[in-house]
């Protein structure tokens, strides 16, 4: 993919991105996601990213056709009061 410039410039404004896995499913072989784009100035605080309406439709649909996928959340908590991990 070198060289190809990402479509909605969302890609250079996420400081970090967080993918979290859930043990929560109906089938042993399924899973839950939870996703958290933050962005941040100062690595001291972060905001959840607004992604645009498009843009998440997109990321939900194509998340959501896969065929172990049970469950799409997202995190949107501003650091503070979380961190940048997931507990």
């Amino acid at each position: 993919m070198e060289g190809r410039q990402p479509k909605s410039g969302w890609y250079d404004k996420i400081f970090q991105h967080l993918t979290i896995i859930l043990p929560y499913a109906s089938a042993p072989d399924h899973s839950t996601f939870v996703l958290r784009p933050v962005v941040s100035e100062d690595v001291m605080t972060a905001r959840f990213a607004m992604l645009d309406e498009e843009l998440l439709q997109t990321i939900v649909h194509k998340i959501a056709a896969l065929p172990f996928v049970d469950a799409l959340y997202f995190d949107a908590t501003n650091k503070p009061p979380a961190t940048f991990g997931w507990e």
